[in-house]
């Protein structure tokens, strides 16, 4: 499957996951049509390489920060993710992986030179975002408006998993 490149002048669509099966990403792959998969599991290097080779998109693999010790994932990611997203790590009572709307500490990131793209996520929002991108000098961020961030979460968990359940049906 060749990479797809968005239109000029459309956002680019993300199709995110937590360490799905083929089953799924392919149901959601057809669905969505994604130009990027974000990957935000415990998929190993591997399994990036893998997903690269049946998707032909660019995958954008999450990086758990709380410490400066997590840094140490970028290694392992830098020849594998085509781009690199610095998200909080989950609290230890999460049901989930992601900051959950927390930020970290972004001076972690100072400094940084990963060898690919990279991305901040993780309790942006108007407020901070200008900061965050001043400390870590990231290219780009996730930050949403405080109304379209609430509504994501609220959606979030139905869309993609609905999407995902209507392509399969169409395949049968």
């Amino acid at each position: 499957m060749r990479a797809r490149r968005p239109r000029k002048g459309r956002a680019e669509k993300v199709a995110l996951s937590v360490d799905a099966d083929d089953a799924f990403l392919d149901a959601v792959v057809a669905a969505l049509k994604p130009d990027l998969l974000q990957l935000h599991g415990k998929e190993p290097p591997e399994r990036l390489r893998a997903l690269k080779a049946r998707y032909g998109v660019p995958l954008i693999k999450a990086i758990p920060v709380e410490a400066k010790g997590d840094l140490a994932a970028i290694a392992r990611y830098a020849d594998t993710a085509d781009r690199l997203l610095f998200d909080a790590r989950a609290p230890r009572e999460a049901t989930r992986p992601g900051g959950l709307g927390k930020p970290f500490d972004w001076r972690l990131l100072e400094n940084l030179a990963p060898g690919v793209p990279f991305m901040l996520s993780g309790g942006l929002d108007p407020g901070n975002v200008g900061e965050a991108l001043r400390v870590t000098r990231a290219p780009a961020s996730t930050c949403l408006p405080a109304s379209s961030a609430r509504r994501a979460r609220k959606t979030r968990k139905k869309s993609l998993p609905l999407s995902a359940r209507r392509a399969k049906r169409r395949q049968t």
